[in-house]
Formats: C-alpha cells, sequence, structure tokens
C-alpha cells in the first residue's frame, strides 16, 4: 500500500510525533510511506529523512489559499492508495479534491483519511468551526484522537456515524520503566542539571508541550516560584506564540528555565522526579504518554484530553487536579513530594497503563484497518 501523510506542519509537538510513529510503523509493516510538508516550520524534517522517512517539502504555502498549492497536491496524490490529512488545513486542500473525483466519477482512490488532533481552533474561531462542519463531510474517513473530538464530528457535521472513528494516540513503550532504575535516573539527573545549572539534589519537574497559552505553562511557573522555591521546573517545547514565550521568559528564575525546544526529550524525562501539565485543552496528549511510558509520575489538569488517560486504564494512572485552580493543585503536588511511595505506586501503574491501550503498534493496527475497509467509501 502507497501511503502520504499530509500536514501543514513538521515542527517538534505531539502531532508530529504521532505522525512519526505511524509512519515507522508502517513502513514495518511493508507499505510505502511519505510525508508531504508545505509550510513554514520544518524544523523536524531533517529528523524525519535521518530516520528512513521520505519527507516532501515543496515551495513554501503562500499566505491565504494557495491555488497553486492545490494543483500541486492534485498532481502528488495520484500515485497513491491512502492520502491521511492531519488536522484542518491540510483537508482545505485535500477535502475537495477528494469531492471532485467522487462527483465526476473518477478513480475511487486515492482514499481520503482525516484525524483530528484536538479542536483547540474550533473552540477558538467560529471560521475554523464553520470550515470544519465544510470540509470533514469531504473525508473517506474521520479519525478522531478522543471520545469529545468524535463528539463534535458527531453532533456538528452531517457526516455518516460509520465513518467517524476514534483511535487512541500511540506511543514507543521502552521495555522497561526507566524511571524505577534510580541509578539510571540519577545520572540523567545530574547530567541534566549540570547542563542547565540546577541543583541535582532538589526536586526536578518538567513540562513539555508547544509554548502557546491554551498549554498554560505560566500556570505551573508562577505557582512552583511562589509556593515551592526549593523546586526545580524546565519548561520544554517550541515557541508557538511570541509575546507568550516572552511573557513566560519573565517569569525565570534560576530554578524555572523556558529553554525551548530539545530533541533528547528521553533524557529529560528520565531525569525528572514529576511531569506537570496545566494545558486547558488537549486531545490525547503524546508528552503525558511519553512521561507515563518512562514510568515518570504526572500531575495534570482535569481536561477532557488528560482524563480519558484515567478513564481507558480503569485505574488513577495520573493525578489531575481542576483547571486553573491553584489550591488544589500545590495541595497534590505537595502530597506526591511529601509521599515517594504513591509517586512510586504512580509511576507503575502508569507504565502498564500505556503499555496495555496507547502503544504504537495498536494505533498503527487500527488506521490499517481503516485503510483497508472500502465500505466507508460512498
Amino acid at each position: 500500500m502507497k501511503i502520504a501523510h499530509v500536514t501543514q506542519f513538521l515542527g517538534v509537538g505531539g502531532l508530529e510525533k504521532v505522525i512519526f510513529l505511524l509512519a515507522k510503523e508502517q513502513m514495518a509493516q511493508g507499505h510505502e510511506v511519505e510525508l508531504y510538508v508545505y509550510d513554514y516550520d520544518r524544523s523536524w524534517v531533517d529528523y524525519f529523512r535521518k530516520n528512513g522517512i521520505t519527507v516532501i517539502t515543496p515551495p513554501l504555502k503562500r499566505p491565504g489559499y494557495d491555488i497553486e498549492l492545490l494543483a500541486q497536491l492534485n498532481q502528488y496524490i495520484k500515485k497513491f492508495d491512502i492520502v491521511h490529512t492531519h488536522d484542518l488545513n491540510p483537508l482545505m486542500y485535500l477535502g475537495p479534491l477528494r469531492l471532485k473525483s467522487r462527483l465526476f466519477r473518477f478513480s475511487a482512490k486515492p482514499k481520503l483519511v482525516h484525524s483530528t488532533h484536538g479542536l483547540g481552533h474550533v473552540e477558538v474561531s467560529k471560521k475554523a468551526r464553520l470550515y470544519e462542519k465544510a470540509m470533514a463531510p469531504m473525508a473517506d474517513a474521520i479519525i478522531g484522537v478522543a471520545e469529545h473530538v468524535c463528539d463534535f464530528y458527531n453532533d456538528q457535521t452531517i457526516i455518516p456515524k460509520k465513518r467517524i472513528f476514534q483511535i487512541d494516540n500511540g506511543i514507543f513503550i521502552p521495555e522497561t520503566n526507566l524511571w524505577k532504575n534510580k541509578a539510571n535516573r540519577d545520572r540523567q539527573k545530574k547530567w541534566i542539571c549540570q547542563r542547565h545549572q540546577l541543583d541535582s539534589e532538589l526536586p526536578l519537574f518538567v513540562c513539555i508541550a508547544r509554548v502557546v497559552p491554551l498549554k498554560n505553562q505560566l500556570f505551573l511557573m508562577k505557582n512552583l516560584k511562589r509556593y515551592f522555591p526549593q523546586c526545580q521546573l524546565l519548561v520544554i517545547g517550541p515557541c508557538g506564540d511570541e509575546d507568550y514565550f516572552q511573557a513566560l521568559k519573565q517569569e525565570q528564575t534560576n530554578h524555572i528555565q523556558v529553554i525551548g525546544a530539545r530533541q533528547d526529550i528521553n533524557r529529560y524525562l528520565e531525569a525528572s522526579d514529576l511531569f506537570l501539565s496545566a494545558s486547558t485543552h488537549e486531545g490525547i496528549p503524546m508528552a503525558v504518554l511519553e512521561a507515563m511510558a518512562h514510568g515518570l509520575p504526572s500531575l495534570v489538569s482535569d481536561i477532557e484530553g488528560h482524563h480519558i488517560i484515567n478513564t481507558q486504564a480503569k485505574d488513577f494512572v495520573v493525578h489531575l487536579f481542576p483547571l486553573g485552580d491553584d489550591k488544589a493543585f500545590c495541595h497534590q503536588l505537595q502530597f506526591l513530594l511529601d509521599n515517594p511511595l504513591a509517586a512510586k505506586d504512580l509511576s507503575t501503574k502508569s507504565y502498564f497503563a500505556v503499555q496495555s491501550h496507547f502503544s504504537a503498534t495498536k494505533m498503527a493496527a487500527m488506521y490499517q484497518n481503516i485503510y483497508e475497509n472500502n465500505e466507508i467509501i460512498h
């Protein structure tokens, strides 16, 4: 099977990690896989290519709706069996092409499969909501990464339910729970602390996410700065909003640092004592799943994308605090600091939960079933 994944950007983020793992799994299954990225953020292109994934980088998309890009994609997709778009912008180009194919009774190939990795865009923009309603029905199959994403398409669009599927994000699972290996953790923590002039004897927390307001890193920084002066926090992730990034920079201290994007994320996860997220919106967050895969205990905001992790695992594998509640956050953080056995138990539960429910292999198998399901084409 020939598969093309189409994405607007290829930065360092959760969506990109999903595409990377999905492409690697599909290549291992024997499929021919390419990735087409057409806008300005291509910071992970070399990483994908170094890992054997073919990445096509056409001339940068022009501002607005680029008719030349539409024509280029029209030619590009002809050799594929599956074209898989990720989030709204690529669907705005591939959707009309798929509709044209249906209306004029051209070939049923390529099948258009579309994944929506979160709903933050429709919650902040009425225009985005209208575009979703107009474009999503053009896809042969819609995949939501969480139940509430699928609910949006079921409730807000005319798409038949048989063409809407839920597939949880999956990740690579290390063979062992790395966080429980104290010798390795101490070694990694010492190295990370030396790298950032931190104290390896003090608690070290990590937050990994694109630096934008909806990820709410400022909440974490202000609370740690005020109530936990002896704790350390590294905020990791690419800048997605320059004003917000600078606001975070203004809150920095010696113990609380904003260090931008990193490609050696695993070392930070292995070195840390706790993963934190105060995000206001998620699908199923890759960063939290990666922390869990390393056995790192997590304290995260009680939003749908985080809550569903506990639901799927049928256990409390991440600790939740009410969104924006300073007092509850501080109370739960203090509990985990005062009770290392509780943190260790959370570590074990986290590791086995991702192993059972959120593996990349399981995710790829579910996508394969949709690719092969000819009944969804109308």
